[in-house]
């Protein structure tokens, strides 16, 4: 079976990112929350890391190590980022 992927030979052009998270590196990011108004994106790592990252500035805003061990998923509940 062929896959619609657009990476590799194929025909279809993969975009450029608009920007790439480096504050991860190398670890990869395994879950990812919008900020309830849609200005931070919150990120967790395989590392148990969390980053808030601004999406005006793409500047982090935080950055620190939340467990000792990966993050499956963040939300934001009552002001409070859930990990």
């Amino acid at each position: 079976m062929r896959s619609s992927s657009s990476s590799g030979s194929g025909g279809a052009r993969v975009p450029k990112p608009l920007w790439i998270l480096r504050l991860h590196s190398p670890t990869a990011v395994h879950a990812l929350s919008f900020g309830t108004d849609n200005r931070v994106v919150i990120t967790g790592d395989g590392d148990g890391r969390v980053a808030i990252t601004d999406l005006r500035t793409w500047r982090p805003r935080a950055f620190w190590a939340a467990h000792s061990s990966i993050i499956l998923t963040v939300a934001v509940h009552a002001g409070c980022i859930l990990t």
